[in-house]
């Protein structure tokens, strides 16, 4: 789990705490694991840096590389998922590759520089392992061939103000699904290049997660809660979709994450982190509410 100013592992009984350095916040962390022996985790800082932690088991969990790549804050961060790359977004709107293994970031080609807005979200697709799609503060969505370092679309004002939900499909290579503040959820074809369908939700939308069963969406809120839908009955956008589930939060401010469980686990499905204050981001894995 990250903090502002630490990042931790474990259960709720056995924190292991890692120091970031003073002044230094973190905005956003990815997860990666070879198997069960080795387990990484990416975090972006505001103070620019990229941090690498070795957070694999029977280990004591610790920095093994810093990254300044941006020259101003990093606001998202992604590891692909076969462990190839790190991709970093800034407050700048801009988006680089580093190999996981090795030194040289690369930067990726971006927006007119009048278009340009902080990253909010970075995501690869898990079933075209080299496609990586990013969503920005002003409502831009861009999507990269990450291995050709090119786009393969854009869609410049997709949303109304920040987007931060972003989810490839696990089921269609194509499909990528976008959220914003907008109460939107946006389907998009980017092999096509084109929208698909637009579908209105009850509340401003801050983190999507898709179910690996290829029907269920869950979104966090702008407002705290947790929302799901059944992507079969999102037919209309005359009216808010309804959600076929709800979990009301207690803690204020955006959930700027959550996901499934990987092994649909019914007692507990879903993990989710509210939004984090400056000094204190912290969450144990595998809980309802991180």
């Amino acid at each position: 789990m990250c903090s502002g100013s630490h990042v931790f592992e474990g259960d709720e009984s056995l924190v292991e705490y890692v120091s970031l350095p003073a002044g230094a916040q973190a905005t956003d962390l990815s997860f990666y694991a070879e198997e069960k022996r080795k387990a990484w985790v990416a975090v972006s800082c505001t103070d620019g840096a990229v941090r690498l932690i070795d957070a694999s088991p029977e280990r004591t969990a610790s920095v093994v590389r810093t990254s300044y790549s941006h020259g101003v804050a990093a606001t998202a961060v992604a590891i692909s998922g076969n462990g190839n790359q790190v991709a970093s977004g800034s407050s700048s709107g801009h988006v680089v590759l580093q190999p996981f293994h090795g030194s040289g970031p690369t930067p990726l080609p971006g927006l007119l520089e009048s278009t340009e807005s902080a990253i909010e979200s970075l995501c690869y697709s898990s079933l075209r392992q080299e496609l990586l799609a990013a969503s920005d503060e002003a409502g831009n969505l861009q999507v990269w061939d990450a291995v050709a370092q090119r786009h393969a679309c854009r869609f410049v004002g997709a949303h109304r103000g920040p987007a931060r939900g972003l989810s490839f499909s696990t089921q269609n290579s194509d499909l990528l699904i976008s959220a914003g503040n907008d109460a939107e959820l946006i389907f998009w074809d980017v092999k096509n290049a084109r929208q698909i369908q637009q579908v209105s939700v009850e509340a401003g939308i801050s983190s999507l997660s898709y179910h690996s069963g290829g029907y269920l969406l869950a979104t966090g809120t702008c407002e705290g809660s947790i929302l799901i839908f059944d992507l079969r009955m999102l037919v209309s956008r005359k009216q808010p979709a309804d959600p076929v589930q709800r979990y009301d939060g207690q803690d204020e401010g955006a959930l700027v994450a959550l996901a499934f469980a990987p092994h649909d686990s019914m007692e507990n499905p879903l993990t989710s982190r509210p939004k984090a204050g400056p000094s204190n981001l912290s969450c144990p894995p595998q809980v309802d509410r991180i």
